[in-house]
C-alpha cells in the first residue's frame, strides 16, 4: 500500500504566509490606533480653551455680583464657595447660572453709585461660552470612542497573531519530534512573558558554561 505524504514544504510556506499576514494586520492596526490618538490633541485643546472661558466668566460674574449686591446674592446664584474646574461641571453650573440670572429679580444695588444692574451683558456671553464648551466635550467624547474602537481592533489583531504563532510553533515542534530532532524541538519555547515570541535563549547555541555543576557560575553572575 502506497502512503501519500502531505507536501510539508507547502505546509511550511502556508504557515509562514499566515504569520506574515497576521503580522501585517497587527502593524496596520497599531498604526491606525496611533494615528487616532494623535487626533485627540486638537479636541482636548478646544475643550480646555472653552473651559477656561466659562470659568473666567463665572469668576467675573461672581465678583461683580458680590461687589454690587453682596455675598447673599452670590449664594442665590449658586456661585458661593470654590467654583469647579472640571469641564462637565462647568457646563452644568453655567447653564444653571444663566437660567437663574434670567429668572432672578435683582434688588437695588448696595454699591454706592450703582443705580441699576443689567444681567443681559452677563447672560448671552456665558450662554455662548457654555454652548461652545458642551460642543467641545462632545468632540472629546467622540475621539475617545474612536480611539477605543481602534484599540479593540489592535488588541484583536495581536491576539490573532499570538494564536497563530502558538499554533505554528506547535506544528513545528511536532514535526521536529517526528523527525527525532528532540533537541531542536525543545528549543522552540514560546515566551510566557511576551506572547507571540520565543524565549530569548530558545535558539541560542549551547555555550561552554552549559551544564556547569551546582555551586559554580560564570559570566556576569560570577562572584568577585
Amino acid at each position: 500500500m502506497r502512503v501519500l505524504w502531505p507536501d510539508l514544504a507547502a505546509v511550511a510556506v502556508l504557515m509562514a504566509r499566515l504569520l506574515e499576514q497576521r503580522g501585517e494586520g497587527m502593524e496596520k492596526a497599531d498604526a491606525a490606533h496611533n494615528a487616532e490618538l494623535a487626533d485627540d490633541a486638537e479636541p482636548r485643546n478646544e475643550r480646555d480653551v472653552a473651559a477656561r472661558s466659562v470659568y473666567a466668566q463665572l469668576v467675573s460674574l461672581k465678583q461683580g455680583v458680590g461687589a454690587v449686591f453682596g455675598e447673599a446674592m452670590v449664594g442665590q446664584l449658586h456661585l458661593s464657595g470654590t467654583l469647579p474646574q472640571d469641564a462637565a461641571a462647568l457646563v452644568r453650573l453655567a447653564d444653571q447660572t444663566v437660567k437663574t440670572l434670567k429668572a432672578t429679580k435683582f434688588p437695588k444695588p448696595t454699591l454706592p453709585g450703582v443705580k441699576a444692574f443689567d444681567v443681559d451683558p452677563w447672560v448671552d456671553p456665558l450662554a455662548e461660552a457654555s454652548k461652545a464648551l458642551a460642543a467641545a466635550l462632545k468632540g472629546v467624547t467622540r475621539e475617545a470612542r474612536e480611539a477605543n474602537a481602534t484599540l479593540v481592533e489592535k488588541n484583536r489583531s495581536m491576539e490573532a497573531f499570538d494564536d497563530s504563532f502558538s499554533k505554528v510553533t506547535a506544528v513545528a515542534v511536532a514535526l521536529l519530534r517526528f523527525c527525532d530532532e528532540e533537541e531542536l524541538a525543545g528549543r522552540l519555547r514560546p515566551s510566557a512573558r511576551r506572547p507571540g515570541t520565543l524565549e530569548s535563549d530558545s535558539l541560542a547555541p549551547e555555550g561552554p558554561g552549559e551544564g556547569a555543576p551546582e555551586g559554580s557560575s560564570g559570566g556576569e553572575n560570577a562572584p568577585a
